[in-house]
């Protein structure tokens, strides 16, 4: 996902009308815009070992499949310590190896419901063996470069929107929602209200390029 220069600056200077406030329910990035031709991307920014991130998502997972068309919801894993790195790692992992419906819940449980932390790749090892992949392949993954750029690009991302504590959505790469400030619920909702937002603004004939209106016209 490209994000714009200075996009970690936040700017809260004008106030929606409505019952969501910008400044107070979610932030903008300052240079934030989303791709007008691409889906509106809803990122939460998680980690495995965040507690609340595990209560968010049951409720996140039910929301997302009433996302309207145009609109999808991607996650992208925070490396706030080495532990966290490890998961980011294992979040890729999963991806690459093609088990994140073997993974994603189990490893929630694993650490919060299970009491077990994975601090080690032979943990990592153990992990990806149990869910019923190959050895071989569990050992190529986690040395992929691929992976490895992954985990480095998430990062990046987080620090470049300022992300501080999760969960935490973005709305494109226009708004902030910090979750534990307005609550889980009522952090969808501004979410729904975020996307309801873009996708009329992006209908308006003003988000139209000028070569557009002049197709048009000649038409």
């Amino acid at each position: 996902m490209a994000v714009v220069a200075a996009i970690g600056l936040y700017s809260a200077f004008d106030v929606t009308p409505g019952e969501y406030r910008e400044g107070e329910h979610y932030l903008s990035l300052v240079g934030g815009e989303s791709d007008a031709d691409g889906p509106i991307v809803i990122t939460e920014f998680f980690s495995y070992g965040c507690v609340h991130c595990r209560n968010f998502d049951p409720q996140i997972e039910a929301w997302k499949t009433d996302l309207p068309e145009g609109a999808e919801l991607a996650r992208s894993p925070v490396s706030f310590n080495a532990i966290w790195r490890m998961y980011a790692k294992m979040y890729y992992m999963a991806e690459e190896l093609d088990v994140m419906d073997r993974v994603h819940d189990r490893l929630f449980a694993d650490i919060h419901d299970r009491n077990r932390t994975i601090t080690s790749e032979e943990q990592i090892r153990k992990f990806f063996v149990g869910v019923g992949v190959a050895e071989n392949r569990v050992a190529r993954s986690m040395r992929s470069p691929a992976v490895a750029r992954k985990v480095s690009s998430a990062e990046a991302l987080a620090r470049a929107v300022g992300v501080r504590s999760v969960p935490t959505l973005m709305i494109g790469t226009k708004y902030i929602i910090p979750v534990g400030d307005v609550g889980r619920l009522k952090s969808l909702a501004i979410a729904d209200h975020l996307i309801e937002k873009e996708m009329s603004a992006r209908e308006s004939p003003e988000s139209q390029s000028p070569e557009a209106s002049e197709a048009d016209t000649t038409e």
